[in-house]
């Protein structure tokens, strides 16, 4: 693989703070979110209230990421932590 295309497929980690009370709301993360354009990995933790999101860089980016926990009911989510 080219180190262009390698690039391009980055990954990059990003933790939400998500105000989840019950594993309803956990489900609802789950199965919305993973279909979200360039997600990868999705985890959930009921516990400390935080989504964290494995996704392409290529393809989607926090904003959108954000947009798509607002469709779902989860607006001005602050972020945890970020590594790439």
């Amino acid at each position: 693989m080219a180190a262009k295309e390698k690039k391009a497929q980055e990954k990059v980690k990003v933790t939400f703070e998500v105000p989840l009370d019950c594993m309803s709301c956990v489900e609802k993360v789950n199965k919305q979110m993973a279909f979200e354009k360039g997600v990868k990995d999705l985890k959930c933790d009921l516990a400390n209230k935080t989504v964290t999101v494995t996704y392409r860089k290529d393809q989607t980016d926090i904003e959108k990421l954000r947009e798509g926990f607002a469709k779902i009911g989860y607006k001005n989510l602050k972020i945890h932590e970020t590594t790439m």
